[in-house]
């Protein structure tokens, strides 16, 4: 059985990768990851840093985080409506229809 790997080992290695992305962005640019001219060492890289990422975060963060942006959408879509600034399907705004 596989030990897991602590937290901290794990953001230490996304922050170096991230540093190495920083220091060289164009290891990970599109064209580099992409076939038909996809470089391995490129696509290695992308690779080991979205691992990296994942590893690092939590799921109840990331669940958390997903839920917490829902609720500021759903509240701002709520107070435009409120302010007037979106019509229901059912109002008008031509001005034939107001009279």
């Amino acid at each position: 059985m596989v030990s897991p790997v602590p937290l901290d080992q794990r953001r230490v290695a996304l922050e170096e990768l991230r540093a190495a992305i920083y220091l060289n962005p164009e290891s990970i640019a599109p064209e580099a990851i992409s076939p038909p001219n996809g470089q391995p060492e490129s696509i290695e890289i992308y690779n080991d840093y979205i691992q990296a990422l994942r590893a690092s975060s939590t799921p109840a963060a990331t669940l958390k985080n997903g839920r917490a942006r829902r609720s500021r959408a759903a509240g701002a879509g709520l107070q435009e409506t409120r302010r007037g600034g979106v019509s229901s399907p059912l109002e008008s705004r031509t001005p034939r229809s107001a009279g």
